[in-house]
Formats: C-alpha cells, structure tokens, sequence
C-alpha cells in the first residue's frame, strides 16, 4: 500500500497541473515520480493527467508517462 505523500496545501489545482506538465516536458516519469514531485497522492496525479490529456497529448509505456 503507498503511502500519501503530504499535500502541498500553497498550491493550487491549476499550479499542480503545470507542475505535472512541467515535470512531463523534463522527460517520461512514473506516477509515483509525479505524486512525490507535487505532492499529492497518485490517484490524483492520474486525475492530473486526465486533465492534461484534453489539451496535451499524454500516454504511458512500460509505466512510464510522457508528453507526445
């Protein structure tokens, strides 16, 4: 079972989604990566990038998540 990383509360929904998108342009992450880097759990980091996908081409291969 993973552990909830803690909430970094000054950010908002908005900052969190660029902080993914951010941390997607540097190279392909895992989501586990992405929920450490914004600080929330992994369940919302997949709702992150069902976010990202509307605007932004995003897949995963081999568990890894990146920009197309």
């Amino acid at each position: 079972m993973n552990a909830v990383p803690p909430e970094k509360s000054d950010l908002t929904a908005q900052q969190r989604g660029l902080e993914v998108y951010s941390a997607l342009r540097d190279g392909p992450k895992r989501v586990q990566e992405l929920a450490a880097i914004v600080g929330i759990s992994e369940r919302g980091v997949y709702r992150i990038l069902e976010n990202i996908s509307y605007k932004y081409p995003v897949t995963n291969a081999g568990g890894y998540w990146y920009l197309l």
